[in-house]
């Protein structure tokens, strides 16, 4: 029963992911601290490059699995009000 619940708690964080404005999005990943830019590719510039986007959402997902059941549902709180009026 408990993975069913899990697996239905990841379904929903990431539908709520998809759904959010880049800049909501970005401070998520900075909330779970999942990197966006690969500092070991740069740009002629010397920027980093951004990551691929596939690689970032699975690792906000890996993120988000691996925090306490707590801290799932305070950002779970904070989502789903922004997916439902989107």
């Amino acid at each position: 029963m408990k993975a069913v619940k899990a697996t239905k708690e990841m379904q929903e964080f990431a539908s709520c992911i998809v759904k959010l404005e880049p800049t909501e999005f970005l401070g998520l990943c900075k909330i779970l601290c999942v990197h966006v830019f690969n500092n070991e590719k740069k740009d002629e510039n010397g920027k980093p490059m951004p990551r691929e986007g596939e690689d970032i959402v699975v690792d906000c997902i890996d993120k988000f699995s691996q925090l306490n059941r707590a801290k799932r549902r305070e950002i779970m709180a904070i989502l789903r009000p922004i997916g439902k009026k989107r």
